[in-house]
């Protein structure tokens, strides 16, 4: 069944699951409900720090040779973002889309700084998020494909309007199957997300929700119907130093995702198509290492996390499964230019 990773982003592209398509310098917008979050899932969480380097020789001059102040580098406008995950299972937004087998998610973003101002900006950006299965998750029941295992590439793109302590973010989503197993799904999605850290402190929970409007006939649940699904989590965390690398970061997202209409929508056993308002809850623990890398190579970061996911009835209907929890594991790496 077709689904999507639950932003991008985001990206939970960093709470559960990647790195996320809009970012900024002071936060990281984390990717589907991925297996542990995907691209575009609205958690924000604080940014890890890149690793530290060695300081510069104490006694050394700030003076150039020549006698003067060395001229401050311009501030970059621009990021390139790049990771992958590899996950023990693959849940959309609650509906399971694959458990079997090797699942491995790279993704792709670049982010594009059109205007500044005191205590915000606007942000342009555009992505790419992928999952690829060794068990070739229904491959071919479109129509021929060379590409059985490459199950889902998304193309998304959005702008992000921040005037602290408030962000808000407009993208577009088409989620399409090269391997031929599903008709793409398109979407709106707007997210608005809170940096509570100005008075919350080392307590900050980082709160966001996400409204998502699908556009076409095709539907996350299989149904006919322009869906229309909400999602609210937070993501509180620690930081902390291991050793020599300092500022790694434990968060703890949660999540919820609800049908505001249609969304969660399942077959009953006497034939008629029912709905129901709650789809899933997520909650877990999401390790951010950064990684020491030569200078000019960028801020690297490996992640590992677990997580549980409790499903509604609707959704354990629609996923033909009695379970109605999950425990799922995922790690990666990341990387921003």
């Amino acid at each position: 069944m077709k689904t999507r990773p639950s932003l991008a982003l985001a990206l939970f592209a960093a709470a559960f699951a990647g790195p996320a398509l809009a970012r900024d310098p002071e936060l990281v917008l984390v990717p589907p409900a991925e297996p542990i979050g995907g691209p575009d899932s609205p958690v924000r969480q604080p940014k890890v720090a890149p690793p530290v380097t060695a300081p510069a020789d104490e006694g050394r001059s700030k003076l150039s040779a020549e006698g003067e102040a060395p001229a401050e580098e311009p501030s970059k406008w621009w990021t390139l973002t790049v990771g992958f995950d590899i996950v023990t299972a693959y849940y959309g937004r609650g509906f399971i889309v694959e458990d079997d087998g090797f699942i491995f998610q790279p993704y792709a973003s670049f982010a594009a700084e059109a205007l500044t101002w005191e205590g915000g900006g606007l942000t342009f950006d555009v992505g790419t998020w992928n999952s690829v299965h060794s068990e070739e998750t229904d491959a071919d029941l479109l129509g021929s494909s060379s590409v059985d295992a490459w199950f889902e590439c998304d193309l998304l793109t959005g702008a992000t309007v921040e005037v602290e302590p408030f962000s808000v973010r407009l993208s577009y989503a088409m989620y399409a199957n090269p391997n031929r197993g599903a008709d793409p799904i398109h979407e709106f999605i707007a997210t608005i997300a809170l940096d509570d850290s100005g008075w919350m402190g080392d307590f900050a929970l980082n709160p966001a929700i996400t409204i998502a409007q699908e556009l076409g006939d095709d539907s996350g649940d299989g149904f006919d119907g322009h869906g229309t699904y909400f999602e609210a989590g937070v993501t509180p965390g620690v930081t902390f130093d291991l050793g020599p690398i300092k500022e790694a970061r434990l968060n703890f997202p949660m999540l919820i995702g609800l049908s505001i209409n249609d969304y969660y929508q399942f077959e009953n056993t006497a034939g008629r198509v029912e709905g129901d308002t709650f789809g899933y809850f997520q909650g877990g623990a999401r390790l951010l290492i950064p990684l020491p890398m030569p200078e000019g190579w960028g801020a690297w970061t490996f992640s590992a996390g677990v997580s549980v996911i409790v499903f509604g009835d609707g959704l354990e209907e629609n996923n033909a499964d009695d379970r109605d929890t999950r425990v799922l594991g995922l790690f990666g790496v990341s990387a921003s230019f």
